[in-house]
This record gives C-alpha cells, sequence and structure tokens, in this order.
C-alpha cells in the first residue's frame, strides 16, 4: 500500500482521518500488527540487543504512524529507550530524591521508588499516570529524570488530553 489515501476524495481522507480517533486500542494494535506498523516501544541494551518492552506507545503517537502510514505507505520505526536509560538490575532500596529514575525502576514492585514518589508528594502520588507519561518522555528522549524534577514536573506540568504529551 503506497498511498492509500490519494485513492480517496479530499472528502473521504477528512473523514477517514477523522474517524480513526474512535477506533479502539485493540482495533488500532490489530491493525498496525497486519501491516507491521509499530506500537510497542522497544528498549536498547547495553549488549547491542533490542527488545520489544511491555509498554506501548500512547494512542496518539500509534494514529500518526497509521496516519503517516497510510499516506506514504511506511510503516515508520518504534519508539526506542537508549541503553544508558535501561537498568537491567533493580534501582536502590533507599533511593534519595536526586537519584536518577531508569527505565525499569517505575514499577510498583520496587517499594523504594513507590515510597519516595509518595514521600515527594506528600502521599498525593499512588502509582501516578502523569508521572509515567513524563518519565518515559525523559526516557525516550535518552534522558533519566531525578526523582525530584520528576515530581515537580507531575505537580505542575498541565498534559494535554488530546495527545498526552507536556503543554508548553
Amino acid at each position: 500500500m503506497s498511498n492509500f489515501l490519494s485513492q480517496l476524495t479530499r472528502r473521504e481522507q477528512a473523514r477517514l482521518l477523522e474517524e480513526l480517533n474512535y477506533m479502539n486500542l485493540e482495533e488500532i494494535r490489530g491493525f498496525c500488527s497486519e501491516r507491521g506498523i509499530p506500537y510497542r516501544i522497544v528498549a536498547a541494551y547495553a549488549n547491542g540487543q533490542v527488545k520489544a518492552t511491555k509498554d506501548a506507545d500512547r494512542k496518539p503517537i500509534v494514529l500518526a504512524r497509521v496516519r503517516r502510514y497510510l499516506a506514504t505507505g511506511e510503516a515508520g520505526q518504534p519508539t526506542r529507550i537508549a541503553a544508558q536509560i535501561v537498568r537491567e538490575g533493580n534501582p536502590p532500596t533507599r533511593p534519595g530524591p536526586r537519584d536518577r529514575i531508569y527505565y525499569r525502576w517505575y514499577a510498583k514492585e520496587f517499594e523504594g521508588v513507590m515510597r519516595l514518589l509518595r514521600d515527594l508528594t506528600a502521599g498525593r502520588f499512588r502509582d501516578g499516570a502523569v508521572a509515567r507519561v513524563l518519565a518515559m518522555q525523559f526516557w525516550t528522549r535518552g534522558e533519566a529524570p531525578t526523582f525530584d524534577a520528576l515530581e515537580t514536573l507531575a505537580r505542575i506540568a498541565p498534559v494535554r488530553a488530546a495527545d498526552g504529551r507536556l503543554s508548553r
């Protein structure tokens, strides 16, 4: 499918692209899987391996890839977390506010991480989705934020619901 959209009228193109927003994630992922459009986030490791993670891109990011595919026939590249951000080992048992939070450390199983985030937010943190979105934005840019920077951003940064990215 080199350029599916070119086969449609402008009106049909606009309608199709708008109606993609109403697809559920299962439908979108099925479409992507059949066409090789990536929706899983991949992580690079120090040994050179790249593996799919359990994390998936947010819906607006995947829909952007689908729209690009429909317009160009190109599936695009997956979101990739650089090797220097991925940690296979566990985080410190008692991390401090100035310690960095690396990919894989933001998980309920790491009680020290969850405890610190609760302490930094005076108990408001409960496995927060906003903090995870913020952390993922750092990780996919090749940065590991400190715990206190992540907490500050989660507290003050408005997140646009439409695309999940930080407002500027």
